[in-house]
């Protein structure tokens, strides 16, 4: 699925954490009004840019999301992420929040996939699903939906 590619200036993980535990931590001050992120955009709305995202955003967000799902949260113990990883929803939903509650986030690569899409998440039962509406109604169009097993 990914194309081959060179990256020759790159260090390798396994180096940089080499060379890491080498180096002295110096703490660097900040403020919840310095960019935390690029995230960048699909440009679903246009042309593909970087939003610049603070921490009071992040922090925002994470409250928003603790307030407005939180007995939903509070249960949450397998959620399956249909959405890219580089896109704001799935960031501040999976990666920051449900990790958070210690949730068992479940990475579905090719969610256009959808025969594979229902096959995979019928392995897991699950309390948190996260997509898009496109998404969600190509699924329920599917025969196999209904051996999904949702846990409330």
């Amino acid at each position: 699925m990914v194309p081959d590619f060179s990256l020759p200036t790159a260090i390798p993980f396994k180096e940089a954490l080499k060379k890491g535990v080498t180096q002295t931590y110096t703490p660097v001050p900040m403020s919840l009004d310095e960019v935390a992120f690029l995230q960048y955009t699909g440009g679903t709305t246009g042309v593909s840019k970087g939003a610049m995202l603070t921490h009071r955003n992040l922090v925002s967000n994470m409250e928003q999301i603790r307030v407005w799902v939180k007995p939903l949260l509070k249960e949450a113990k397998r959620s399956h992420l249909r959405l890219p990883l580089y896109h704001i929803f799935a960031l501040t939903l999976h990666a920051l929040s449900l990790v958070k509650y210690g949730a068992h986030n479940i990475l579905i690569t090719n969610p256009k996939d959808v025969p594979g899409l229902i096959k995979e998440l019928a392995k897991y039962p699950f309390t948190v699903s996260s997509g898009v509406n496109t998404l969600f109604n190509a699924m329920m169009n599917n025969p196999d939906f209904s051996k999904l097993d949702f846990q409330n």
